[in-house]
């Protein structure tokens, strides 16, 4: 596969050109989780919003496809975060507590 994105996570791995898609198909839903997978709400939001982005463009990248979903890290959130996301182009987003819709 490719090169570990992040310096020092040996777990990381960049699938790189059209992988993503020949390993899980075009019909997959992908969405974001955080490039470093922060507690978004923990940090200012110009990091959150960098984080956001980095990972929304290695997404998109990787899969061809635009992202347009967001699974919180650790399942945390706040206000601000869901505005950073809004603002950001994602329409929906999930944690890990079951709301059953698809709303932030």
């Amino acid at each position: 596969m490719g090169d570990a994105h992040h310096k020092g996570d040996e777990d990381a791995v960049d699938l790189g050109g059209n992988a993503g898609i020949e390993l899980y198909g075009d019909d997959m839903e992908v969405a974001l989780h955080g490039y470093r997978h922060l507690r978004l709400e923990n940090h200012p939001s110009y990091l959150s919003l960098r984080d956001v982005i980095a990972n929304r463009e290695h997404l998109e990248n990787t899969f061809g496809k635009v992202i347009r979903g967001m699974a919180y890290a650790y399942g945390t959130y706040d206000e601000s975060v869901v505005e950073m996301l809004r603002m950001s182009g994602i329409a929906y987003s999930r944690t890990t507590l079951s709301t059953g819709s698809f709303d932030f």
